[in-house]
C-alpha cells in the first residue's frame, strides 16, 4: 500500500497520519515541515521517500514505525 501525499500540502501536523497502514508514504516537495508523531505507530511502514531534501521533520516523527527506509533527493 502506498500513500502519496497530495502536492497542496505544505506542512504535516502532529500525529496527523498517525497508525496509517502503508508500507510506503511518498512525500512531497511542497511539504516543509512534518510534526511530532506525525507518522508514529505505522507498523507496516518499509519506507518514506521525500520528493525535497529541504524538509525539516521532528525526531519523533516516525516513532514506533520500526526502521524504515529513508529516501531523499
Amino acid at each position: 500500500k502506498v500513500l502519496r501525499l497530495p502536492a497542496m500540502l505544505t506542512r504535516i501536523e502532529e500525529e496527523a497520519f498517525a497508525g496509517t497502514k502503508a508500507e510506503v508514504i511518498i512525500i512531497p516537495a511542497t511539504v516543509t515541515h512534518i510534526g511530532p508523531r506525525a507518522f508514529a505507530d505505522c507498523y507496516d511502514l518499509k519506507a518514506v521517500q521525500f520528493c525535497s531534501a529541504e524538509t525539516e521533520w521532528d525526531e519523533s516523527a516516525f516513532e514506533n514505525d520500526g526502521d524504515p527506509i529513508i529516501i531523499t533527493p
